[in-house]
């Protein structure tokens, strides 16, 4: 089954920087334009012949509006929310630092078992989760299509699941998913967790979208790994090593050469996917959860000094189509 996940367009709690968890906040005005270009993204899909035998949506407000604007027969499920997170909702994060210093130590140290502000532990959420992902298997089959539009935690715990990262920093290499970022996962026999064919692609909020608060205003380096067949750039290794600084070091190398904050590195689809791999800190054991893009596909990388390489979005189609 491939599963298409879509993150809600921008809410009033996002701009606001507070926690909303079930709560039910109202699209913002910047939401409202990010769901007509989400809107428009997917009816060019299903004109170009693009069909999905289950549409479904969060039924809090958010998602709903996302979902509804390009597939008004959406079905509303409430197995698709967000995580409840009970008296934190509605607080910022430094403020439920001051107020629950024991529960977030406690989720630091690992803990899967810690009602989050009274509401769910991570573990009965992502019990929830998994659950309604394999719902929607027996009801699609084996070579269905499924669209959900949902939440941030929720496609961020199925990732991390992927990855074969719930017990640990799963969001450690990657950005911060964007609202109406598209996220794809095939799940089969031989991937039960699932597999990533595309990881948080916002290509129909235009370019100038991509990475934009990893940048911090254009003061780190963006780099655009580009899929191309014999492409390899000179300079870089024939055999890419899986150590993550390797690859940094090899990705610092192109960027001291270029002019500018932005570069362009064509890589054979084999040796992108691996450089997503080391960079995204994948276990060895998964090393093919990230399945190799199609030619002309983008991956996006920041490239800051004090964290490192920083994967934005992965086989991001290049027309945004």
């Amino acid at each position: 089954m491939e599963l298409v996940l879509v993150r809600h367009a921008e809410s009033t709690s996002n701009v606001s920087g507070r926690w909303q968890g079930q709560g039910d906040a109202p699209l913002s005005p910047h939401g409202e334009t990010q769901v007509e270009a989400l809107a428009a993204r997917l009816r060019a899909r299903r004109e170009a012949g693009w069909a999905v035998d289950v549409v479904l949506a969060s039924d809090l407000q958010r998602a709903t509006r996302t979902g509804r604007a390009a597939y008004p027969e959406a079905s509303l499920d409430a197995a698709w929310r967000e995580a409840d997170v009970g008296t934190w909702e509605g607080l910022t994060r430094p403020e439920i630092a001051a107020r629950f210093p024991e529960q977030l130590e406690a989720l630091a140290a690992g803990r899967r078992d810690v009602a989050l502000g009274g509401g769910e532990s991570l573990a009965r959420f992502w019990a929830r989760t998994d659950a309604a992902v394999e719902a929607l298997r027996a009801r699609v089959g084996e070579h269905g299509r499924a669209l959900v539009f949902t939440h941030g935690g929720v496609i961020s715990g199925l990732v991390a699941r992927a990855l074969g990262r719930r017990g640990e920093r799963a969001a450690q290499g990657l950005a911060r998913l964007a609202n109406t970022a598209i996220t794809t996962l095939h799940f089969d026999a031989a991937h039960p967790e699932g597999r990533l064919l595309g990881l948080n692609d916002v290509a129909h909020l235009g370019r100038a979208a991509i990475a934009a608060e990893e940048r911090r205003a254009g003061s780190a380096p963006l780099v655009t790994l580009v899929a191309a067949h014999g492409g390899q750039p000179a300079g870089w290794p024939s055999e890419i090593s899986p150590f993550r600084k390797a690859i940094e070091a090899a990705l610092y190398e192109h960027v001291a050469r270029a002019e500018g904050a932005e570069v362009h590195l064509p890589l054979d689809p084999r040796a992108l996917q691996a450089a997503v791999v080391a960079l995204a800190h994948v276990p060895a054991e998964r090393h093919r959860v990230f399945a190799e893009p199609q030619p002309g596909a983008r991956s996006h990388l920041v490239l800051d000094p004090r964290q490192g390489a920083l994967l934005v979005d992965h086989a991001t189609p290049e027309h945004g189509r």
